[in-house]
């Protein structure tokens, strides 16, 4: 029995709840690693560890993402 069978018959999650969260989950992961693919502030090897991170689990990534983006972005105009 895998784990979607368990959560089913366990009542906790309904079967349209498990796939409208992994269609969501899905679209949110694929936006976060669009932005840091598409970032000229980020080295290759700092590209590489936010898209593994993502794929663990997006939330934490993207909000790890978006801080060091945006402190880059801030010293990048402070330097000019």
């Amino acid at each position: 029995m895998d784990f979607w069978s368990f959560m089913t018959l366990a009542g906790t999650l309904d079967l349209t709840e498990i796939v409208v969260s992994t269609i969501l989950h899905i679209i949110f992961l694929v936006y976060v690693v669009n932005r840091i693919h598409n970032s000229y502030l980020l080295t290759r090897k700092e590209t590489k560890k936010y898209v593994i991170i993502a794929c663990i689990n997006p939330v934490i990534g993207a909000l790890l993402f978006f801080g060091d983006e945006s402190k880059k972005r801030k010293e990048k105009y402070q330097r000019k």
